[in-house]
């Protein structure tokens, strides 16, 4: 199997389009079309589906993909290797800027403790990062969870708690802490969910089977005025009271009233992902994460 139809693959997943995968490798698209035909021959798969100008992984394309990425990874370290290089190579790690800054510090800390070369930390939203560990542009990120991928190990490091933010003129609550049927009737407003896809849109599918009226989603450059809107519109505004997340940052939510929410009722919490195949970096990555754990000890609570 040649190395240039597994480039090819893995480009193509990349960037989700032959032309874009092309220039990605200094190519035109004719010879990476062939070449992912001919690892579609070899292989005896298919390995995307074709829509218009989008390829999409198939099943076997996502199998393939994991075991790809690996072996241009490998094949690059036995490159490497047989000119001599030696130096231990910065791993490439990301966070979503939509986690508490603790963990931004603390893995910055633990990097120190283990004597890892310096690198930069890529700011991204979680579902980028998480296709840039896929396709082996990263090694390790932090992340909101929960993360779906078979091949992405994940280590939950927090969880948030959150409350129901509402102006003083909506409708009370008459319970000091809500199950999300409590919400029923109700209008919801959140952040964006391609901000974190896969954590929000299963909070979403979740407050909507409680029997909500609505879920919308607010414009980030209308963050600043949230009080504004919720005094004016009567929506209930999830979010949490950690001075260490960006909501706070952006806007003021003490006029709010703010009810808890109660334990188990949201599945959102951070943590840090790597690829589970990862056969040239997992030791360093697994020291990483054990004393990223171990220094948060039990599982943090984001109120």
């Amino acid at each position: 199997m040649e190395l240039g139809y597994l480039r090819a693959f893995v480009a193509a997943s990349r960037h989700h389009n032959v032309g874009r995968a092309a220039v990605s490798l200094n190519l035109t698209p004719s010879p990476v079309s062939r070449a992912i035909h001919g690892l579609e021959r070899d292989l005896g798969v298919v390995l995307f589906e074709r829509r218009y100008h989008e390829l999409k992984l198939t099943a076997a394309g996502e199998a393939a993909l994991t075991r790809a990425v690996e072996i241009l990874a490998q094949t690059a370290a036995l490159q490497r290797e047989a000119k001599g290089d030696t130096y231990l190579s910065p791993l490439r790690i990301g966070s979503t800027p939509w986690a508490p800054n603790r963990y931004v510090e603390r893995l910055t800390t633990v990097l120190g403790d283990l004597d890892e070369p310096e690198t930069n930390v890529d700011l991204e939203m979680s579902s980028e990062l998480l296709h840039s560990l896929r396709h082996g542009d990263l090694d390790i990120a932090l992340v909101h969870l929960p993360v779906t991928y078979p091949d992405i190990a994940v280590r939950e490091l927090g969880r948030y708690k959150f409350v129901a933010f509402r102006d003083a003129s909506t409708e009370p609550f008459h319970v000091s802490e809500l199950r999300l049927r409590d919400l029923a009737g109700r209008t919801i407003l959140t952040l964006p969910s391609n901000l974190q896809p896969a954590p929000m849109l299963a909070t979403r599918d979740r407050l909507l089977e409680a029997g909500v009226a609505a879920v919308n989603e607010m414009d980030l450059r209308d963050v600043v005025t949230l009080t504004a809107r919720l005094r004016k519109t009567g929506e209930i505004m999830l979010g949490t009271h950690s001075e260490d997340t960006p909501l706070s940052r952006l806007t003021d939510t003490s006029s709010l009233l703010a009810t808890p929410i109660a334990d188990g009722e949201i599945d959102f919490k951070v943590g840090v992902a790597w690829r589970s195949r990862d056969g040239m970096n997992l030791e360093r990555i697994l020291r990483i994460v054990n004393l990223l754990r171990s220094e948060a000890g039990s599982l943090d609570e984001i109120v």
